[in-house]
């Protein structure tokens, strides 16, 4: 999980998680994320920013509809390439 510690708290996006429990496909997000960013805010702005090409959805977002998964992949495929 990625995490940023604020004050005595850490918060944790809530992309991470699926109904209280961990995302089945987060160990992959977090891989494609890491060869980009170490950074938690900048990981979680990758994962919430809107994109046009995912019809104004987040990749978050995007890996849950069936019609933009695959795109959604491939962004984060790309990520700093």
């Amino acid at each position: 999980l990625i995490g940023s510690a604020i004050g005595n708290q850490t918060w944790f996006p809530a992309w991470q998680f699926d109904g209280g429990r961990m995302r089945h496909e987060l160990p992959r997000i977090l891989e494609l994320l890491a060869r980009f960013t170490s950074d938690p805010l900048t990981a979680d702005r990758i994962m919430r920013l809107k994109h046009d090409e995912l019809g104004n959805s987040s990749i978050a977002e995007a890996l849950r509809k069936p019609k933009s998964t695959e795109i959604a992949w491939r962004m984060l495929t790309s990520l700093g390439a």
